[in-house]
């Protein structure tokens, strides 16, 4: 008598199609919270370089400035936000010396507006007032408003992130995407 080991056709089918409806599921899931994160990651590394500008102001006595990435080690800012970020202090005796250098991913499309538009650089006084002006980010993907994240950067210069996706920090105010 011989004994038979293994699946049965039958039984691979069924074990293949309940894989499939299962990734099926998963999967808009998964993506969504792959976008997400991309997201968070943009929104709290510029909260995270707009902290650091604002302490080492205060911790050199220098003017720091937080503007656009135009290229890599450069001083000289930008134009998008999108493309990143540079942190540089402006000493008196060697005039800018970059901090930080933060050029965007290339693969990711996000886009990192201020909502005042005239926005084009932070300086952070050692003294206060500490920053020249105070806005807010909305940062959106292919996805539109419903999915952006904001942040607030206040005149004290700190930084306070939105709770709420699709909506600015005040949890009221819709977000729009350019």
């Amino acid at each position: 008598m011989r004994r038979n080991c293994g699946f049965s056709l039958i039984e691979l089918i069924v074990t293949i199609t309940i894989f499939a409806i299962l990734l099926a599921i998963a999967l808009p899931a998964w993506s969504a919270y792959v976008a997400n994160n991309k997201l968070k990651l943009t929104r709290d590394g510029l909260a995270s370089s707009i902290d650091n500008a604002r302490q080492m102001a205060l911790a050199d006595d220098n003017n720091v400035t937080l503007c656009p990435f135009s290229a890599t080690g450069s001083t000289s800012c930008g134009t998008s936000w999108s493309s990143g970020w540079i942190v540089f202090e402006q000493t008196t005796a060697s005039g800018n010396v970059l901090i930080q250098s933060t050029p965007a991913p290339s693969n990711t499309q996000i886009t990192v507006t201020p909502v005042n538009a005239a926005v084009t650089s932070f300086t952070f006084n050692p003294k206060p007032p500490f920053l020249n002006q105070a806005t807010d980010f909305r940062l959106c993907d292919a996805r539109g408003a419903s999915s952006a994240m904001s942040l607030s950067v206040q005149l004290t210069g700190y930084a306070q992130t939105g709770q709420t996706q699709g909506y600015a920090v005040d949890g009221v105010t819709a977000l729009s995407c350019p």
